[in-house]
């Protein structure tokens, strides 16, 4: 079969090739297998490439990939939750970008017919991202002296990942601030969230306008906000303490 691969460790661009590599290893009793039928590229799959040790024998490889949505093609004899022909996605599945892979039952979970293989490709890695990523900032608020009114400054709000947590902080009635780079990705924010303040950094004097709104959103509480520290790339948790920094 057809694999992404590479064999010595540099830059994704450089030492990613497609190869004709062995086929899947055959399901052990609680593991499927499936034909691909999408695979995202993730960004911890091209840094990868940088990052891992490689034998000098350039006959070893490693296959690329860790997420997918395909088919299923093959059942392990202890598997009951699962059956050939079952759309799923999986996370995760190490060689991913190939044309079938071999994982865990338990890493795999049915697709409906209504989501699609371009959303169901994304469906687990960006969920349980942004699930962790809230009950951070959950446990973070329950532990400090950060009130209930606190504005969460989410970076990178257009992103997929940063989509899940403004939903999801919303849904927990968090006053939110999407950080977003571009007028495009603030268009991208502003339509799915309206009533969501955006600051675009690629503006000129997104910091004032970003102080402004995080004493708009306390202002809505009736209590005025705090200075703020700020993270460069992760969902932003605001801070008591420093100045704005660079954000997004």
């Amino acid at each position: 079969m057809r694999s992404v691969i590479f064999s010595q460790a540099g830059d994704a661009a450089s030492v990613a090739r497609v190869a004709d590599v062995p086929d899947a290893p055959a399901p052990r009793a609680d593991e499927i297998q499936l034909r691909v039928s999408l695979s995202p590229v993730h960004r911890g799959d091209l840094v990868g490439t940088e990052a891992v040790s490689l034998p000098a024998d350039e006959s070893r490889h490693v296959r690329l990939g860790s997420e997918a949505v395909g088919v299923v093609t093959t059942v392990g004899d202890a598997v009951c939750n699962l059956r050939v022909g079952d759309r799923v996605a999986v996370f995760p599945a190490p060689g991913a970008w190939a044309e079938s892979v071999t994982v865990p039952a338990e890493a795999a979970v049915n697709v409906p017919e209504t989501v699609s293989d371009e959303i169901a490709s994304i469906l687990l890695v960006n969920t349980i991202t942004s699930r962790d990523v809230l009950r951070a900032v959950s446990d973070l608020r329950g532990t400090t002296a950060t009130v209930d009114d606190t504005p969460l400054v989410v970076s990178a709000a257009a992103s997929a990942v940063g989509k899940l947590v403004v939903r999801q902080a919303l849904d927990r009635r968090w006053p939110v601030i999407a950080v977003v780079r571009s007028d495009r990705s603030a268009a991208t924010v502003r339509k799915l969230f309206p009533d969501v303040p955006v600051v675009v950094t690629g503006n000129d004097g997104w910091q004032g306008e970003l102080r402004g709104s995080c004493w708009c959103e306390a202002a809505a509480g009736h209590r005025r906000c705090s200075r703020w520290r700020f993270r460069t790339g992760d969902p932003a948790v605001p801070r008591r303490r420093g100045n704005p920094g660079r954000v997004g």
